[in-house]
């Protein structure tokens, strides 16, 4: 099952990125410019935050949902996340109201290359979530550890699907 980005997260990612790789670009021409090696040094150090940002943004990104054999895998370029399916308890599916209501990024990406991460609201605490939009529903999976958020492409098929492989 893959994850689709909307609109919304691809404006956001193109806007932010575009900004980035111009402050990369602009920091090579004035590192060009500049005679005095100390501060081309101190160019290039400032962008290398930038250049591993961009990057990272993109290798942490979700990319599909796979169902393996005991276990529901996120695919992402670095670092999957694996759910085992004997540690499930509970799976619904919420509005994207519920979801971000007055949630906050503990350690997230709110909209660069979709909004993943760890999330704390009140409604929920401490949350998981996966997903290239934010707009429509999701489904939360909670664990006997964690709650996870999921934004599959089609929600339905995707429960559906879970609940014969996890047995649910």
């Amino acid at each position: 099952m893959f994850i689709d980005f909307d609109k919304n997260t691809l404006i956001l990612t193109f806007i932010f990125s575009g900004l980035l790789f111009g402050i990369i670009i602009t920091s090579i021409y004035f590192c060009l410019k500049i005679s005095n090696s100390f501060y081309k040094y101190l160019i290039i150090l400032g962008s290398i935050p930038i250049l591993v940002i961009l990057i990272f943004g993109y290798l942490l990104s979700p990319k599909k949902i796979v169902f393996e054999k005991d276990r529901l895998k996120i695919d992402r370029s670095i670092s999957d996340v694996y759910i085992e399916c004997s540690n499930i308890r509970e799976v619904k599916i919420l509005n994207s109201k519920e979801v971000f209501l007055n949630s906050k990024r503990i350690f997230a990406s709110g909209g660069f290359w979709g909004y993943y991460g760890k999330f704390n609201s009140e409604k929920l605490g401490v949350y998981y979530l996966y997903a290239r939009r934010d707009k429509g529903d999701y489904v939360i999976i909670k664990t006997n550890e964690k709650i996870y958020i999921l934004a599959p492409s089609n929600i339905d098929a995707f429960v559906k699907k879970m609940k014969e492989k996890c047995k649910i």
